[in-house]
């Protein structure tokens, strides 16, 4: 009998003996989920300051251009200032328009300033004939400043001439052949046209007035037309006769 094989094995007791009643330590839990969050974390806090940043700057770009465009646009103040300044000066010029006005004399007529008798209507009338070489006048108009003559030529046309108060003459180098010139002024009766014409525009409009022109006419049975300028203002024709005799007055009342 083999003692060895029956004999029961006992344990070493120099080997390393294992305890059994500590409990495990727990494993540690995975670092790389709890890294991965915080990054995760990390990147959307960093996007979402970037983010207001970005707004932010946007806002600040968009209000400084906006300030510098008001800045480029001029005061409404100023361009207020610059139409009062206008104004002001329109004003003054008419201001300046009325002294001006102010200095002329009033006028009453078409001739005012000028002397309507009958003498200086005449050496007009002479004035005119010796600086157009011509035959006779047929109208002699008061204008301001001085006379408008109707010159008859040899030919048969007629040429203006202006004679002003100090008798300079001047002849408009235009010459009327459209039409049959009327006959010359019988200027040594001139005085006498002139008065009857005058009394019959106050007989006829009860004031007095001054003579604005005086033509001679081709018309039957008319011989002088005389235009009046009334004190009052108004206007009255004149139509008289070969011997001076009233043919026709018309005053214009308005």
């Amino acid at each position: 009998m083999n003692t060895e094989e029956n004999t029961p094995q006992q344990p070493d007791r120099d080997a390393e003996t294992q305890r059994f009643d500590t409990e495990p330590a727990a494993p540690a839990a995975p670092a790389g989920p709890q890294s991965g969050r915080r990054r995760r974390n990390i990147l959307i806090g960093a996007a979402a300051t970037v983010a207001i940043l970005a707004v932010g700057g946007g806002a600040y770009a968009i209000g400084a251009e906006v300030g510098d465009d008001d800045d480029d646009r001029p005061a409404a103040s100023q361009g207020s200032g610059s139409s009062a300044t206008d104004d002001g000066d329109r004003d003054g010029d008419r201001a300046d328009d009325g002294a001006r006005d102010d200095d002329r004399a009033p006028e009453t007529g078409a001739g005012a300033g000028i002397v309507a008798d009958a003498a200086s209507m005449r050496d007009a009338a002479e004035a005119a004939i010796g600086a157009a070489g011509g035959t006779g006048a047929s109208s002699i108009d008061v204008e301001h400043g001085g006379y408008e003559v109707e010159v008859l030529l040899a030919d048969g046309s007629e040429v203006d001439v202006f004679v002003g108060a100090d008798g300079a003459a001047s002849v408009d180098p235009s010459r009327d052949d459209d039409r049959r010139a009327d006959p010359a002024l019988d200027l040594a009766t001139l005085g006498d046209i002139i008065d009857a014409a005058l009394a019959a525009s106050s007989e006829a409009s009860g004031g007095d007035g001054t003579v604005d022109a005086v033509s001679s006419s081709d018309d039957q049975g008319v011989a002088y037309e005389v235009s009046i300028r009334l004190a009052d203002g108004r206007d009255a024709d004149i139509d008289l006769a070969a011997d001076l005799a009233l043919v026709f007055a018309d005053v214009d009342d308005d």
